[in-house]
């Protein structure tokens, strides 16, 4: 009985083991998404020179 109970008690260890890992896991992918999220929220859009051959192509109204 003794050693029954010591082997439950390692697969117990074993399981609470890998949920562990997967919490930290998960965490750990919630915030490499919450810093890429941050990233693509805080840009800023870089302001570009019209081409010549946009500035063809568009009416302009003086």
């Amino acid at each position: 009985m003794k050693k029954f109970v010591f082997d439950l008690t390692e697969v117990i260890k074993d399981i609470w083991n890998g949920f562990v890992w997967l919490v930290e896991a998960a965490e750990e992918l919630g915030e490499i998404a919450g810093r890429k999220f941050a990233d693509i929220t805080t840009r800023t859009p870089k302001l570009t020179h019209a081409t010549a051959r946009v500035k063809r192509n568009c009416v302009l109204d003086d």
